[in-house]
């Protein structure tokens, strides 16, 4: 394979290359800055009229909203939302932001030099009433929507969904088994041992305490003779021969 080797005028061309693609990156930012400048204070303008006399200065509030826009979508473009349906969100939103800044700049740069535009066209005159004053709450709702699109948001929900599903089954399961043979056999002899004990108590008969179930069984048997039956209180005494028979 033959290895190709670079030249000094070869190092030259690259770094001339590079050096106006530089430019032309910076010439990009300078002047996409002067639009934002240009377009913003148009915003100002036209917002800030809207808002109370004391609180104009405010309405830096509604024009921040959408330069910011204009620069977050396409940082968020480049970096973010790669998922096709995230990106053509994106894209869309991205466009719908910069048509505002556009009607808005149209529409303020027609009020203040009075070109009668709003005479011409009254369509504007429902955009400056209905729609002018929304556009802040439009460069808001742009990213809860790019938030929900987001691949890492519909992960965690579908996890959230199978965890909810695994709990709503796991319940159901103990439902089917808590009706079974088993467990009502267990009720049973639970109950039937809460009776015996109620009407011990009822009768004022000794009711046996017993931690383990097992204690309060033996000591009944002891006491019954180990077999269940009463034992003779002679039964195991030694009779020993009185005087009389000795004589005899």
């Amino acid at each position: 394979m033959k290895q190709s080797h670079y030249t000094v005028g070869d190092f030259m061309k690259r770094s001339k290359t590079d050096y106006m693609k530089s430019a032309a990156l910076l010439g990009s930012v300078v002047v996409y800055i002067a639009m934002l400048l240009w377009t913003g204070l148009h915003n100002y303008n036209l917002l800030a009229a809207g808002a109370p006399e004391g609180l104009r200065f405010w309405g830096f509030i509604g024009f921040i909203a959408l330069e910011v826009n204009a620069i977050a979508l396409p940082l968020a473009l480049h970096s973010w939302t790669h998922a096709t349906a995230h990106r053509n969100t994106a894209l869309l939103l991205y466009g719908l932001d910069l048509a505002l800044l556009f009607f808005n700049t149209v529409l303020d740069y027609s009020m203040v030099a009075g070109t009668g535009l709003l005479d011409r066209a009254t369509w504007m005159q429902a955009y400056r009433d209905f729609i002018l004053p929304a556009t802040p709450i439009f460069a808001g709702i742009v990213w809860p929507i790019l938030w929900m699109l987001d691949p890492a948001h519909k992960q965690r929900q579908t996890l959230a969904e199978l965890q909810a599903s695994t709990q709503e089954a796991l319940a159901q399961r103990i439902v089917e088994a808590a009706s079974g043979l088993e467990v009502e056999t267990m009720v049973e002899e639970a109950a039937r041992q809460l009776v015996l004990q109620i009407t011990r108590q009822t009768l004022a008969l000794p009711v046996p305490v017993s931690h383990n179930g097992k204690q309060a069984k033996e000591e009944t048997e002891d006491k019954e003779g180990g077999t269940g039956n009463p034992t003779p209180p002679l039964a195991g005494m030694k009779v020993s021969p009185s005087k009389n028979s000795r004589m005899m």
